[in-house]
């Protein structure tokens, strides 16, 4: 009898056992079935984390290579502005070159005309004398 209470007691125990597993494998279920949901959603999240770093890529791609040809386009025109101003720089130098010469020449010339002036008065004032005498016969009147 002690053996068969033991026996039934055992029986109970595993029965026991058994029903709290069983309780647990049933709890289980809706747990698993949440983790599955939340995996789900958290690959979802990621697609479309992905999806909007791509596009933020490509955005940023895009404005770089647009800030790359406006950058191109800005050295072309500054290359080409820089050349413009130093060939009207040369037209200028080369023109004004010119005038300095030209310049130069007339008043070398005005100079030697002073001088020549200067020359001619001061001959005439040496010999004013005769001067007036010649001055006087080609107008005409009488020789002194």
């Amino acid at each position: 009898m002690a053996e068969e209470h033991s026996d039934q007691r055992l029986y109970d125990m595993v029965t026991h056992d058994l029903a709290a597993r069983i309780r647990e494998l049933e709890q289980l279920q809706p747990r698993v079935q949440a983790l599955e949901h939340a995996v789900t959603e958290i690959r979802h999240d990621f697609r479309e984390a992905r999806q909007e770093q791509q596009e933020s890529h490509r955005e940023t791609h895009s404005a770089l290579n647009a800030f790359r040809r406006r950058m191109d386009q800005d050295k072309r025109d500054t290359l080409n502005a820089l050349n413009d101003n130093a060939s009207a720089t040369t037209v200028a130098i080369t023109g004004l070159t010119d005038k300095v010469g030209s310049m130069g020449k007339k008043i070398a010339f005005a100079a030697g005309a002073i001088w020549v002036l200067m020359g001619i008065g001061g001959l005439m004032l040496m010999f004013r004398g005769q001067v007036v005498n010649l001055l006087s016969i080609a107008i005409g009147g009488p020789a002194q």
